[in-house]
Parts: structure tokens; C-alpha cells; sequence
């Protein structure tokens, strides 16, 4: 019975990930068809900013609630509502025949985005201390891959718009030599590496015998090459190095690496907006604090980020992790 309980909370995280990896990658798929929303509804700008901050307005508001209704009720059940707005929210905005009805939908998706901390909360049920860090950073994971995978997708829906594609579910009927070609390159690729995988599994069984001294060596060497053959850039090996040092450093004194990837992800991001931003202030960084959403959330940020760095609610952390359960 326990091995069988053991089972089912991995099974649990598994979901859990696949959940959080949709869910990321769909935030992403919006961004490549901003012109034709915009040429469908007749909007500007200024109305495709509503749609963005839309979902955020909502979730901002709902976190507090969900972490309510988490407390009181089944959390299953409640994750489970959430996926299902998810998904219903998505088909909905697919088919919005107003701009009204889908800024609407796409608002409502902010009622998941507000869903996490029962997530975490349910697998604080599952794993004891000894376990949680290592569960939140394996799920934080999810989020960075996420947002690679919508880009890659994203790349793929505007250079299909460019040449005059228009992505579906009819794409199989109107365009079979686009659908069948990506299908035929992802075969031929398979059976390539197939072919190149099968005999070279001996060799990579060896490389498993020889020595830390001697493999960890050649390892720096090979990232060396790959970091300098790039951009044939000297400085990136030295940015490499800095990082490698920091991840080390990190590793020692007990911080997870999950949330500095996930910054390394949307740091380009984060950056385009903030030119943009600023260039439409003339410089001016008091543009941050003009609406009262952005200056509540940048005011929140701060506070959390200096939170952490007061001795007594550190304490009060590790003292609430030696107080809880063990598995």
C-alpha cells in the first residue's frame, strides 16, 4: 500500500509538470499572432495592452482567493477546476467573435494563472521537507522549458504567417506539403540518429569507466570549444567560467539553479520591454510607476526581494521547516 502511494505522488508530480509545461508554453503562443488579432478586431496597440494584462489584472486578484479555497477544500479538485478553466478559457478565445468577448477570455485565463499555490501546496502533502526543495525546483524547471518550447512554436506559426499560412486545424487540407515535409524531416531524423546512435552506445558505455580526473578535464574542454565556436568570441568563455564558478558556489551552499535559469530565459524578454518602455519615456524610469498595477507589483517585488534578506524571517523559515512532518 505505501509503495503504491509512493507511486501515485510521482505520478502526481509528473502531471504537475506536463500541466505547468502546457501551461507556459501557451502563454508564449499569443505573442506571433498580434497582427492579425489586431487586423481581425480592429484595434490598436493601447486595446492588444489590455489583452496582456488582462490575466494579470484577474490573477492578481484571485491569488489571495484560491489560497482561501486551498485551505478549506479538497486541493485535487480544485487544481482540477483550474485546468479545466484553462482549457475552456483557450477554446473559448479561440472562437471570440468580438474583441470584447475575446479581451473577456483571455482575461479569465488569469483564473489559472492564480492556481499555483495549490500545486505546491499539494505537494507540500505528498513529500516531506527532506524532499519539497527538490520537487519545487524539478517543477519550477517546467517553466523556462516551457517558454523555450513556445518560442520555438511561436517561431514556427509567424514564419508560417509570413508566407502566407495561416495555422489550423484545416492546415492538413490547405497546405499538405507544408505538414507532410515537417513530418517527413522529423522521420528522417529519427532514423538518422538511430543509425548513428545504435553503434556508438558501446563507446558511450565506456566513457562511463574512465576517471573523474581524467573526464572532467575534457568536459571544460569540449564546453570551452563550444562556447568559443558560437561567435568565435573569447569573452563568452570568460562569461562561461564566471557562471560555472556562481553554479558551484550555488550548489555548495544549498541554493536551487532552477530559478537563475528561469531569469536567463526571460531576461531577453524583460529587457526588449524595458527598451521599449524607456524609449517611450524619453529615459524617464518614472513610467514604471504611472499605473497603479505596475507600481503594486513593483512594489510587491521589491518588498518580497528584501524580505529574504531579513534575519528574522530567514529564521522564522527554518524554523517552520524543522517544525513540519517527515515522510
Amino acid at each position: 500500500m505505501q509503495e503504491r502511494a509512493s507511486r501515485y505522488r510521482w505520478f502526481v508530480v509528473a502531471v504537475f509538470f506536463a500541466f505547468m509545461l502546457l501551461h507556459q508554453t501557451d502563454r508564449l503562443m499569443i505573442g506571433p499572432m498580434q497582427d492579425t488579432i489586431e487586423k481581425e478586431f480592429q484595434i490598436n496597440d493601447q486595446q492588444w495592452g489590455f489583452i496582456n494584462s488582462g490575466a494579470l489584472v484577474v490573477g492578481t486578484i484571485l491569488y489571495p482567493i484560491w489560497g482561501y479555497l486551498y485551505d478549506r477544500y479538497a486541493r485535487a479538485k480544485l487544481l482540477a477546476l483550474a485546468s479545466f478553466i484553462w482549457g475552456a478559457t483557450t477554446w473559448i478565445s479561440a472562437i471570440a467573435p468580438t474583441y470584447r468577448a475575446f479581451l473577456v477570455t483571455r482575461a479569465t485565463t488569469g483564473i489559472d494563472d492564480s492556481a499555483y499555490p495549490g500545486l505546491y501546496s499539494l505537494v507540500a502533502d505528498y513529500f516531506g521537507p527532506a524532499l519539497r526543495g527538490k520537487i519545487y525546483g524539478l517543477l519550477q524547471l517546467a517553466q523556462p522549458i516551457g517558454y523555450l518550447i513556445g518560442m520555438i512554436m511561436a517561431l514556427l506559426i509567424g514564419a508560417m504567417m509570413i508566407h502566407g499560412i495561416k495555422p489550423s486545424a484545416f492546415l492538413v487540407n490547405e497546405h499538405p506539403q507544408v505538414f507532410w515535409g515537417v513530418i517527413t524531416s522529423m522521420y528522417v531524423g529519427n532514423i538518422i540518429l538511430l543509425v548513428l546512435n545504435l553503434p556508438l552506445i558501446p563507446i558511450w558505455v565506456r566513457l562511463l569507466k574512465i576517471p573523474y580526473g581524467i573526464l572532467f578535464p575534457l568536459i571544460l574542454l569540449f564546453c570551452l570549444i563550444g562556447v568559443y565556436t558560437v561567435n568565435n568570441n573569447a569573452y563568452e568563455i570568460l562569461i562561461m567560467l564566471i557562471f560555472g564558478v556562481i553554479g558551484y558556489v550555488m550548489r555548495k551552499t544549498g541554493f536551487e539553479p532552477a530559478p537563475l535559469l528561469f531569469a536567463m530565459v526571460i531576461g531577453p524578454i524583460m529587457e526588449t520591454a524595458l527598451r521599449q518602455s524607456l524609449l517611450h519615456s524619453r529615459g524617464n524610469f518614472a513610467i514604471f510607476f504611472h499605473r497603479p498595477i505596475s507600481a503594486v507589483l513593483l512594489g510587491a517585488a521589491i518588498l518580497i526581494l528584501f524580505s529574504s534578506l531579513i534575519p528574522r524571517v530567514g529564521k522564522q523559515r527554518e524554523t517552520l521547516v524543522k517544525e513540519a512532518p517527515e515522510d
